[in-house]
């Protein structure tokens, strides 16, 4: 009879032993589905970042192919001038409603 109680004592340590462990991975569990939260997130992120870093690179190019072609095209000044003074006014709202976006989009600081 000894023997049989002897057995369950371990038997109930056993069962202590591994209701801690669960409870641990569970733990772990949900640390894990967080910081998969978090990396989704951060994926998400870089990949609007690039968006707007690939959409910057387009504007610029496409300021700078407009210069030029206002340039090449020659013919009264004045009226050059204009055009340019046209695309840079362009420019102008086009970067005051971007920084209007970020501004709004960017968290405050901690």
């Amino acid at each position: 009879m000894g023997l049989l109680f002897g057995l369950l004592g371990e038997i109930q340590k056993l069962n202590d032993i591994l209701s801690k462990l669960y409870l641990l991975l569970k733990e772990i569990l949900i640390h894990m589905t967080a910081i998969d939260d978090a990396l989704t997130q951060l994926k998400a992120d870089v990949a609007a970042l690039t968006t707007v870093e690939q959409s910057a690179v387009a504007l610029l190019n496409g300021l700078t192919a407009q210069i030029q072609q206002l340039i090449n095209a020659g013919g009264d000044p004045a009226k050059t001038l204009a055009d340019i003074q046209q695309v840079v006014s362009g420019v102008e709202a086009d970067t005051a409603e971007l920084a209007a976006a970020v501004t709004a989009n960017t968290p405050a600081a901690p």
